[in-house]
C-alpha cells in the first residue's frame, strides 16, 4: 500500500508554540501505517527571504538561494495533503510563514507543473484577539493566489480566536472541528 504524504508547516516564531502543539496533535491523529507525516517548524530552519530576482523563472525549478527551502520545495511538490498552522499577527500572516510563501514564487514561475502532485490543503490559524472583522482575510487572499501554483485544493480554514485568553488545546469544540476537517482530508 502506498502511504499518503502529509506535510504540516508551522509558521510561528515561538518554539513549542500553540501552533506547534496543534501540529503535534494532528501528527498523533494519523496512523503511521497509512501516512508519511512530516511536521516542520519553520522557525527552526535557515530560511532566507525571496530576492525577487526571477532566477527561478530563468532556471525553471531552481532557486538561487541554497537553504532549507531547497528541500521544502520537494516536500510541497510531492505532498498529498498540505497543512499550514500559524498565529495571526496584526491581521496578517506571520513573517516566518510569509517568507516561505514568498519563496513559492518558484512554483508560480514554473512553465511545466507536471512534477507537482495535486493535493488537498487545510489552514489552521490562531488569533490572540477576540474575533473581529477581517481578522483572517490576509490568509484567504494569499491562499487564493498560492494554492493554484502548488496544485492545492482548499479544503478548509479553521479560524481560532481569543487565544490570548483561552487555551485552544483545551477547547473540545475546536478539537472536534479539527478532527472533522482531518477526516474530510483523508476521505
Amino acid at each position: 500500500m502506498i502511504k499518503k504524504s502529509i506535510l504540516i508547516l508551522v509558521g510561528s516564531g515561538h518554539k513549542d508554540s500553540c501552533s506547534y502543539k496543534i501540529g503535534k496533535n494532528i501528527v498523533d491523529y494519523f496512523d503511521d501505517e497509512l501516512f508519511d507525516i512530516q511536521l516542520i517548524d519553520i522557525a527552526q530552519l535557515d530560511l532566507r527571504e525571496c530576492l525577487g530576482c526571477e532566477y527561478c523563472k530563468a532556471h525553471q525549478g531552481i532557486c538561487i538561494i541554497k537553504d532549507a527551502m531547497t528541500e521544502i520545495y520537494q516536500e510541497i511538490a510531492q505532498s498529498d495533503i498540505l497543512i499550514f498552522i500559524s498565529p495571526v499577527y496584526f491581521s496578517n500572516i506571520p513573517a516566518m510563514l510569509k517568507k516561505l510563501i514568498d519563496r513559492c514564487q518558484l512554483f508560480y514561475n514554473l512553465r511545466d507543473k507536471s512534477s507537482i502532485k495535486r493535493k488537498q490543503f487545510l489552514g489552521i490559524h490562531l488569533g490572540g484577539a477576540p474575533e473581529y472583522k477581517d481578522q483572517f482575510t490576509a490568509f484567504k487572499n494569499t491562499y487564493n493566489v498560492l494554492l493554484p501554483d502548488i496544485k492545492a485544493e482548499m479544503k478548509g480554514i479553521i479560524q481560532i480566536t481569543d487565544t490570548d485568553k483561552k487555551d485552544p488545546l483545551l477547547d473540545n469544540h475546536l478539537k472536534k472541528e479539527i478532527k472533522l476537517n482531518l477526516e474530510q482530508l483523508i476521505a
